[in-house]
């Protein structure tokens, strides 16, 4: 017997097991989908010292290559640091693999 809305209802190990198989998968599927982020080109990401030394170079472009190779997405637009949005995403599918 397996709860249902506070009501004893039939059920198995088996589909339960099979419920919480499916749940941890759906995570992991998320998890392995999931970009991370990195803010490149100085202390502002305006690539102003990098423009001062090499102004002939494309800095956006040479920055989104080089993060590609390492399987990193560029945040172009930021502050003094990466946002850490995706962060936020990472965790909250850590707590969807916490299943009791």
């Amino acid at each position: 017997m397996g709860p249902n809305t506070g009501q004893p209802a039939p059920s198995t190990l088996g589909k339960e097991l099979n419920v919480f198989n499916q749940r941890l998968r759906n995570e992991l599927k998320k998890l392995k989908k999931q970009k991370v982020y990195a803010k490149w080109g100085g202390a502002t990401a305006n690539y102003n010292p990098h423009l001062l030394a090499f102004p002939e170079m494309d800095w956006l472009d040479l920055s989104k290559s080089f993060l590609a190779k390492q399987e990193i997405a560029l945040t172009s637009v930021s502050t003094q640091i990466e946002p850490h949005d995706y962060m936020a995403d990472i965790f909250q599918n850590f707590g969807g693999l916490i299943i009791f």
